[in-house]
């Protein structure tokens, strides 16, 4: 067996030791890595709920605001022709309920 000098055998194990402690830092960096991810990913889903919520809210008021512009505009047309018989008043406030017949009978 052939023997190794003894200052080769201590760098040896030195560098055993660095390679050690890199692994060590470079496994804490990808476990942060990963936790980091993990939460960005939560906020990301968050952030694209509330905005799934937003939309939904902004297309609920806009289609009220062309539904009482519609009836709005209906009703001044109604009165300006002189087209109120047999006509019900539509409320235009969300509190009030109108049944519409749709003529048949």
């Amino acid at each position: 067996m052939a023997r190794v000098p003894h200052g080769t055998i201590s760098e040896t194990i030195e560098a055993t030791m660095r390679l050690k402690d890199y692994s060590a830092m470079q496994t804490t960096k990808v476990v942060k890595a990963e936790k980091e991810v993990a939460q960005l990913k939560q906020e990301l889903e968050r952030t694209m709920s509330g905005f799934a919520k937003e939309k939904k809210e902004l297309e609920l008021t806009y289609q009220q605001q062309v539904d009482d512009m519609f009836f709005s505009d209906y009703q001044c047309c109604m009165k300006k022709h002189d087209i109120t018989n047999y006509i019900h008043n539509i409320p235009l406030n969300e509190e009030d309920e109108v049944e519409l017949d749709d003529g048949v009978g």
